[in-house]
């Protein structure tokens, strides 16, 4: 197979490259800028060939997300990626187990007619 266009990728990515300019709506480029920040480029060495609003798109560090989501990168896909995974809290026992509430009899010193009737009977 063709495997040019990813060798060109790692080429563009490696840490010996200063800066790549890549074009806006081309997912060779938001590849190439994914794999730099992979191996720790800092964001201002990635340009766009594009007008000036989207030349430096990549150095926004915001995490706002908006569509179309294949022409840039976002630094949410490369930070904390080697952080280890956080670790979920042991889930809180209830006071009193689900079956035990459908096993109690009812008391019917809490029924107040009934209560009342079996008053009225023991006279």
């Amino acid at each position: 197979p063709n495997m040019r266009g990813m060798v060109e990728q790692l080429v563009a990515a490696a840490p010996p490259c200063r800066s790549f300019t890549g074009t806006f709506f081309s997912t060779f480029s938001s590849y190439v800028a994914r794999l730099r920040a992979y191996y720790g480029h800092a964001a201002n060495t990635f340009f766009y060939a594009a007008p000036e609003p989207k030349k430096r798109v990549l150095h926004d560090v915001s995490d706002a997300i908006a569509a179309p989501f294949y022409n840039r990168e976002w630094p949410l896909a490369w930070t904390g990626i080697d952080a280890p995974p956080p670790v979920a809290p042991r889930p809180v026992r209830p006071l009193v187990p689900r079956n035990l509430l459908a096993d109690l009899p009812p008391i019917k010193a809490h029924y107040p007619k009934q209560a009342l009737q079996q008053q009225a009977r023991e006279r």
